[in-house]
């Protein structure tokens, strides 16, 4: 559920940091681009993958 979190228990931070801003990228991406439509569920989707 928490992008990132198995890397940071991996001790590697960065990386974790790294998928964080992927998820939160695509997920802004898919919000804006989604048309009107569709639910907010379905928006937020591309970032919780």
């Amino acid at each position: 559920m928490l992008p990132g979190v198995g890397q940071v228990l991996n001790r590697q931070p960065v990386r974790g940091l790294v998928f964080v801003c992927y998820a939160v990228l695509l997920g802004g991406f898919t919000l804006k681009t989604a048309g009107a439509d569709v639910y907010f569920v379905g928006k937020m989707a591309g970032g919780v993958q």
